[in-house]
């Protein structure tokens, strides 16, 4: 290394900005910043925007689990980060916290460089409880035992609010598999799932139909054990599709779907199946 970079590092650390302007030089800040804005330019063939320092990091807002039920959830590539939902540990009252930072960016690219968009915590946590409008109720996280706390630790009326609203879905879930098993089908008996266990187990109720009778394996979405062979996870928190030729079938010939809606690589078969 030279005795000018030398010089000219040291001024880079030592001198105040504007010094380091009018000298024609740039600060540490500013420079890893332009190496990033090139580099990606280089690699991606567009540039990535900067955010601007200090952006609030400590949470103001925590989600919870009052049930065994958890999952990691991704609201898409841009964001850079995954928020986990821990399950409730048993013998305990909820989970561990799931922080929710004040603000986050989104960034998209747009022609050839990147654009942030934010999005607050409150627009954060309808979008992980599933709940504001245009949503379906029977998404709500808080029936499968979430809750939202301004508080960390939660106060405990939050946490009794959390389980009365949860056992009441449960109450439902296990009409639901009490129903079922007692049709007498073996269609209507296998439909009994995983939700309907737990629900079972949360509520302390003492049922036949609370052991799976099936070969079982986790399903990759959810994580949930689902039966072996199964087209697709159907419960509203997951929606796994785990045979796609059979499931565009029941779709279109249910008329939920037309040929073309389909993926392009199936139709061929998917039409070779329907005239079946």
């Amino acid at each position: 290394m030279s005795n000018s970079t030398l010089e000219n590092n040291l001024k880079a650390a030592t001198l105040p900005k504007s010094a380091l302007r009018n000298a024609g030089l740039l600060d540490s800040e500013t420079a890893q910043k332009e190496i990033s804005t090139r580099m990606s330019k280089k690699l991606y063939g567009f540039s990535r925007k900067q955010l601007p320092p200090g952006i609030p990091s400590e949470p103001r807002v925590w989600l919870f689990s009052v049930s065994e039920y958890g999952e990691t959830i991704s609201l898409g590539a841009g964001f850079g980060e995954t928020w986990e939902i821990k399950p409730c540990p048993e013998g305990k009252d909820y989970g561990p916290a799931c922080g929710v930072k004040p603000i986050y960016f989104q960034e998209e690219v747009v022609v050839d460089k990147t654009e942030h968009t934010p999005f607050t915590d409150v627009q954060i946590v309808e979008c992980l409880m599933k709940q504001g409008a245009g949503l379906n109720a029977s998404l709500d996280r808080r029936r499968v035992g979430w809750f939202v706390s301004y508080e960390n630790p939660p106060r405990p009326e939050a946490v009794a609010e959390a389980k009365r609203i949860y056992s009441a879905e449960c109450k439902r879930l296990v009409e639901e598999g009490n129903k079922k098993s007692r049709s007498g089908k073996k269609e209507d008996f296998d439909e009994i799932n995983e939700e309907n266990r737990r629900a079972a187990k949360f509520l302390k109720q003492n049922v036949d139909w609370d052991k799976a009778v099936s070969k079982m394996i986790d399903c990759p979405r959810c994580g949930e054990p689902v039966k072996e062979g199964i087209v697709v996870h159907a419960v509203s928190s997951c929606g796994h599709v785990f045979q796609l030729l059979p499931y565009w079938v029941s779709l279109v010939q249910s008329g939920q779907k037309v040929i073309t809606d389909a993926p392009e690589a199936i139709q061929e078969r998917l039409v070779k199946e329907l005239k079946r």
